[in-house]
């Protein structure tokens, strides 16, 4: 009986010195593991808290990321990268669809104290609508959410871009087999032509000429002048787009720059801006083919506006005249 006493108090102690012994490690675990969250820490601001995209795109939201912790973020680091990523649900938060996504690396190393702008990229998704939880992540570690960190929510919606391609504004009486905006059940070819427009409506420009609104594409976004060539490669394609003043301003106000030889200035910007390129001689061809891209939408009838004392019609026949006279090669019959 002693002898079963014995090892019973044995068992208990041991059992004891387990518990104290689990209890005091993992107290020490918690402990590091609060000084490693308190080194890791964060402030998420959006600019937007809504966002409507279409299904083909990949999508990129912008955040601001204050590094409130006394540790550098560095996404190429061996032991410890930290990275953005999002968990998805459904709408309202009802389920969780996805909760692992694609990272997206920071820039360089960002130290306590600074702040950072950066567009956290998404998965293409299928049309509906999204809760998208924005979230800092040590790789292989913890989410930063973990750690009482505030991570951040944006309401996206997803729509289809079949259903939602626009129609040309205007009817078009000549149909040009070759250029087709919409085609009925041709999948492919109306996503091209949805990314086209995406693509011209990002270099599309509004600006003040002589106190006049002008439109018209540029050759790219940083460009702020407004050439000649550029925007009648582009013309084609915005006729189906634009309505008749942001299809003929640019044109006209080029127009009205012309000189006594029947030149053309080689493109123009705001603050009443010229500049020309006197090698050149594709500028006067390039106006001339865009008038008449633009005629085959609107109509002829706006030829035959005034302009300087003479009709657009006849100036487009002057800057024609000015490469015939001044700019042919008279040995080899070229301009």
């Amino acid at each position: 009986m002693k002898s079963i006493s014995i090892r019973v108090t044995s068992v208990i102690f041991i059992l004891l010195y387990e518990l104290i012994s689990y209890s005091v490690a993992y107290s020490s675990n918690l402990k590091g593991e609060y000084k490693y969250f308190e080194e890791y820490s964060s402030q998420m601001t959006l600019p937007i808290r809504e966002m409507v995209r279409f299904d083909i795109e990949q999508i990129r939201i912008p955040i601001t990321l204050n590094n409130v912790g006394s540790k550098n973020w560095n996404s190429a680091s061996i032991t410890e990268p930290i990275f953005v990523s999002y968990h998805l649900y459904s709408k309202n938060r009802k389920s969780l669809l996805m909760y692992d996504n694609i990272r997206t690396p920071l820039v360089g190393i960002v130290q306590p104290g600074d702040i950072i702008e950066i567009d956290v990229t998404l998965e293409t998704l299928l049309k509906g609508e999204y809760v998208i939880e924005i979230d800092l992540v040590s790789e292989g570690k913890f989410w930063f959410k973990s750690t009482n960190d505030a991570s951040i929510d944006i309401l996206l919606k997803i729509e289809a871009s079949i259903e939602n391609m626009k129609k040309p504004k205007v009817v078009l009486e000549e149909v040009n087999s070759k250029i087709v905006w919409f085609v009925d059940g041709e999948k492919e070819i109306n996503y091209c032509a949805l990314l086209s427009e995406s693509i011209l409506e990002g270099n599309y420009k509004k600006f003040y000429f002589d106190n006049e609104e002008i439109y018209g594409v540029t050759a790219g976004s940083v460009y702020p002048q407004l050439w000649i060539r550029d925007a009648s490669t582009a013309v084609p394609v915005l006729r189906h787009l634009y309505k008749e003043n942001e299809l003929v301003s640019w044109i006209i106000t080029h127009l009205s720059l012309q000189n006594d030889t029947g030149e053309l200035q080689d493109w123009i910007m705001e603050n009443d801006k010229t500049g020309k390129n006197t090698t050149e001689s594709d500028q006067e061809t390039s106006l001339v083919i865009a008038a008449h891209d633009v005629s085959r939408t609107i109509g002829y009838e706006w030829l035959n506006q005034e302009l300087n004392s003479n009709t657009v019609l006849s100036r487009l026949e002057y800057e024609l005249e000015f490469l015939f006279i001044y700019k042919i090669d008279k040995k080899y019959g070229l301009i």
